[in-house]
């Protein structure tokens, strides 16, 4: 069997390492019998692999023994390069360098490069059907880099770089220098090359500029450069506080259809968000009022999620006592430590739940779980959608096994109640299971269709990770809140840092109109407004010992000591007092005097 690269970097590669050619290789296969097969075409990452992503582990190896076993003499596995941005296999850093996805965790521990704590229980996505490249960049480039710190003193390299000199450096070199760290220590590695600063924006109105030389400009780890902008205009960001994320929803819905009545074109439109989970309600809406769009990224299906599945096994259970199937899904979620041998019972002799309390063969306290769950089940039927969810949550344990199920899997509760709050969301509308259920089945088709074909005058949902390179009229950001951007796990300087870079490339993605929506709840819960907002608004002025200000109260005054909390001033008129100058400053309560 062999393995075929749909990518001319196979050629490249026999060119420059082996000093083949083209001509040569018609040549060599020249006279040969071209016989008739038959293959598969499928990328690595589609491979079944349990941390987020297929590799070149013992899945690849499987799968590729299968294919011989049943005859097959091709399998084209689609180019394997190092992705940029956006994730696409046909967007690649290099022609020659592999994705470090690929690498498997399983064959690293093999050689001694990890623990299996190093790899197990993170959060590598939510649904097996879909890559979630998000979680991939925040875990496995993680474990990866434990991998090399592991490998130091162990692996020699020398001649892997001797074989890969004709490209690696350069590989390498370029991946260095796009990150913001090497950039601020170029000087040290090359003092004697010139620099042309790129410091003009073609793209974005001067307020859109201002405002995001604002933000960035609070990171500390950073090249100084200020962005100025070539293009003229009075358009300004607008920030929306909104009640909810419904009426958040509702706003930028309704903004939509206008502009679609006065025939403005939707492809110069994008929502942009922090995740792919948070863009579900509005993409609900565009599929209802038949509004077409494109996804940038893998989106989730509620549908297929297994939190939903069993949210809907509850429902059928309590319509049916006796569907087994739905039954042995959410037996034990939360535990009610019935045995698989239980279940197997109700299933050969076609026993419900209430015959098999009756039976009197279980332990006493199995009957008595038993016996709460019928009573619960049979409370369960009586009530709305809505309600009978948040009863499957609260009354009847569900979110006990979640908690539990996060702690066993050694991962944050918030990564299952984020998708648990967004399936609540989802019912709203809904009086029944069962219409709620045909509405997430039509959405998940909506979703698979629109991404089987191409549609020019589209909407484009990204998150903020997909979106840099792009560029459109009028930007829709949503959810505009803390916890969300700066996003729950970004606690240290450095990941914050990296959370108002993805802030930016969000809102320098808007040529004309930039939306920043701020819903005061989300889920029901109440939302702060996300730190990046003052940061955008307000500009970093630093003050010093000896500067003279005015404050609108105190009027005149200089500054005799000061720190990062706190400002002591001796004002002309009342004397010396301490103030909060970076209050003040975003307040605009004081100002500087020349």
């Amino acid at each position: 069997m062999k393995l075929v690269r749909s990518s001319t970097s196979f050629f490249k590669v026999l060119t420059l390492y082996k000093k083949w050619c083209m001509i040569k290789l018609i040549k060599d296969r020249k006279g040969e019998k071209m016989r008739r097969s038959s293959g598969i075409i499928m990328h690595i990452s589609s491979l079944g692999e349990k941390y987020g992503i297929g590799t070149f582990g013992k899945e690849a190896y499987n799968f590729a023994n299968f294919l011989n076993r049943a005859g097959q003499k091709y399998w084209q596995i689609l180019p394997l390069g190092h992705t940029s941005y956006g994730d696409s296999p046909y967007q690649s850093f290099s022609a020659f360098a592999g994705n470090p996805y690929f690498i498997d965790f399983d064959l690293l521990h093999t050689e001694g490069l990890l623990q299996k704590e190093d790899y197990e229980n993170r959060y590598y996505g939510n649904n097996p059907e879909y890559v979630d490249y998000a979680a991939l960049f925040d875990e496995r480039l993680e474990v990866l880099n434990i991998a090399y710190q592991n490998s130091k003193g162990k692996v020699d390299l020398t001649e892997f770089k001797k074989q890969q000199q004709f490209w690696l450096e350069d590989y390498a070199l370029y991946m260095a220098i796009k990150e913001p760290e090497f950039l601020l220590q170029f000087n040290d590695y090359f003092p004697n090359l010139n620099k042309v600063i790129l410091d003009i924006n073609y793209r974005s109105v001067p307020a859109i500029i201002e405002h995001s030389n604002r933000l960035i400009l609070c990171n500390k780890n950073r090249f100084n450069k200020v962005m100025v902008p070539h293009k003229t205009g009075t358009t300004k960001p607008v920030i929306i506080n909104c009640k909810d994320d419904n009426e958040q929803a509702d706003i930028i819905i309704n903004k939509i259809l206008e502009l679609k009545g006065k025939k403005f074109p939707l492809e110069n439109i994008a929502i942009i968000y922090r995740n792919n989970m948070q863009a579900y309600s509005l993409l609900e809406s565009l599929i209802n009022l038949s509004v077409p769009f494109k996804i940038r990224d893998s989106m989730p299906s509620l549908y297929n999620h297994w939190i939903t599945k069993d949210l809907l096994a509850y429902f059928k259970l309590a319509q049916n006592l006796s569907d087994i199937e739905h039954c042995a899904r959410v037996i034990n979620k939360p535990a009610r430590y019935i045995s698989r041998d239980i279940l197997k019972n109700l299933q050969q002799n076609n026993i419900n739940l209430v015959t098999l309390v009756r039976q009197g063969s279980l332990e006493k306290w199995q009957q008595e779980a038993l016996e709460q769950l019928i009573y619960h089940l049979q409370l369960l039927k009586t009530k709305p959608l809505k309600d009978g969810i948040t009863f499957i949550k609260n009354v009847i344990g569900y979110n006990n096994y979640l908690i539990k199920y996060a702690e066993y899997r050694r991962l944050p509760l918030n990564n299952f109640m984020e998708i648990f709050n967004e399936i609540e969301a989802s019912c709203q509308d809904f009086d029944d299971y069962e219409q709620w259920e045909e509405n997430l089945r039509h959405v998940s088709e909506s979703i698979q269709n629109n991404k089987n074909k191409y549609i020019k005058d589209a909407i484009t949902l990204s998150t903020m990770h997909s979106a840099k390179g792009l560029e459109f009229d009028i930007v829709f950001i949503i959810d505009a809140v803390d916890e969300v951007i700066p996003h729950y796990k970004s606690t240290t300087v450095d990941e914050i840092e990296e959370e108002r870079r993805l802030f930016y490339v969000a809102i320098t993605r808007a040529k004309e109109n930039l939306y920043i929506y701020i819903p005061k709840k989300r889920h029901g819960n109440n939302m702060e407004q996300s730190p990046f907002i003052e940061d955008m608004l307000f500009a970093d002025i630093t003050l010093n010992v000896g500067n003279k200000i005015r404050h609108k109260r105190y009027g005149s005054g200089i500054i005799k000591a000061i720190d990062d909390k706190s400002a002591t001033v001796k004002f002309d008129k009342t004397g010396i007092i301490t103030i909060d100058h970076k209050f003040c400053l975003k307040k605009n309560i004081i100002e500087i005097e020349e």
